[in-house]
C-alpha cells in the first residue's frame, strides 16, 4: 500500500490510485472492489456484477488489448452469492495460516 495525496492506496492503475478509502468504482464491468497488478502487465480483478440476470462476484484476469482498452480474460471465475462467503472464509484462513508460518520463521 502506498499512501498519495494523504489517502491509501492499493497500486496504480491508468495513472490513477485506487483510494481504499473511497466506495467501489462503477464500470462497464460492474463495480471494481480490487485491482491487482501481475508482472506480465494484466491485472487480477474482484467485481460484483449482473450476468445472466443475476447478481455475481467476478475474480478475473485482465488484459490490456492493442488499442490499450483493458478487457477479460477466459481466465477467471464468477460466484454466486451463496459462494462469496465461503471462499472468503477459506481465502481468509488461508491468509492467517500463512501469517502464522511467517511468524514461525
Amino acid at each position: 500500500m502506498r499512501s498519495v495525496n494523504g489517502k491509501t492506496s492499493t497500486n496504480r492503475i491508468d495513472d490513477d490510485w485506487i483510494d481504499l478509502d473511497e466506495p467501489p468504482k462503477k464500470s462497464d464491468a460492474g463495480e471494481v472492489f480490487l485491482r491487482l497488478p501481475r508482472p506480465n502487465g494484466d491485472e487480477l480483478r474482484v467485481t460484483r456484477m449482473t450476468f445472466g440476470g443475476q447478481l455475481r462476484t467476478s475474480v478475473r484476469i485482465w488484459y490490456r488489448k492493442t488499442d490499450g482498452e483493458w478487457a477479460p480474460g477466459k481466465q477467471g471465475i464468477a460466484l454466486h452469492d451463496d459462494e462469496v462467503a465461503q471462499v472468503a472464509k477459506a481465502l481468509a484462513q488461508l491468509g492467517d495460516d500463512h501469517s502464522d508460518q511467517e511468524d514461525r520463521a
